[in-house]
């Protein structure tokens, strides 16, 4: 019925914020998809890491990841 709520139920509507991750959630993020990269490296299958790679520096390119995701790339690439 109107005007009842569950109870441990909020009736706010969601806050823009959430959705967005967090500096913090970005690291973690990159983290993981550096390391796929680095078990396609290990797996040699080196199209699919250059591939995670590329992702990570487009998506986080502020991460510590993405600072060795370049290191990678260029080993990588020098191949």
């Amino acid at each position: 019925p109107a005007g009842h709520e569950i109870p441990g139920m909020s009736s706010a509507t969601s806050h823009p914020a959430a959705s967005q991750p967090s500096p913090l959630n970005y690291e973690t993020l990159a983290a993981r998809q550096l390391e796929l990269a680095k078990d396609y490296i290990s797996a040699k299958m080196n199209d699919k890491a250059i591939t995670e790679l590329a992702y990570i520096l487009q998506d986080y390119p502020q991460t510590k990841a993405a600072k060795e995701a370049r290191q990678l790339l260029d080993q990588l690439s020098a191949k």
